[in-house]
């Protein structure tokens, strides 16, 4: 317990202190709790638990999930939108850090993954939700949402 409440007293310090030495720490797995202190401080406690560590909650003004395993975390964002195959392939030649595709009732998805089995910084978890944030902005145009 004292393990936990140590990584995500890092966990916060690292997210309020950018560059700072601290948010140095190698993360190679995340609890349930340490995922859960992320997303409140990204969302100011404005969140979703919707069970087994996953999150859903606000980011640049669409609804995000956050999907994690302890050694994995992926960022899911999706639209009721017609669309097609074609921007979601122009959108995957042309963009990295994330990937869209039409799902099984033909919508736009966008999604992106975080490995942290070979080991993460707190500042590489902050930049892939970063990230993630503006690929949002930049998907809703590319699909004219």
């Amino acid at each position: 317990m004292k393990h936990i409440n140590k990584l995500v007293y890092v966990l916060l310090l690292g997210f309020a202190m950018v560059g700072s030495s601290q948010a140095a720490e190698v993360i190679k797995e995340l609890s349930n709790a340490e995922v859960e202190a992320i997303v409140k401080v990204y969302t100011g406690g404005d969140y979703t638990d919707l069970q087994d560590g996953d999150f859903g909650f606000e980011l640049s003004g669409n609804k995000v999930i956050l999907f994690h395993s302890g050694k994995s975390m992926q960022l899911y964002a999706g639209w009721r939108a017609s669309s097609s195959l074609e921007a979601m392939n122009e959108w995957n030649k042309g963009k990295r850090f994330s990937r869209a595709y039409l799902d099984d009732e033909n919508d736009p998805v966008l999604e992106s993954d975080l490995d942290l089995e070979g080991g993460a910084s707190v500042g590489a978890v902050r930049e892939f939700i970063d990230t993630f944030a503006l690929s949002v902005r930049a998907f809703k145009q590319h699909i004219g949402y």
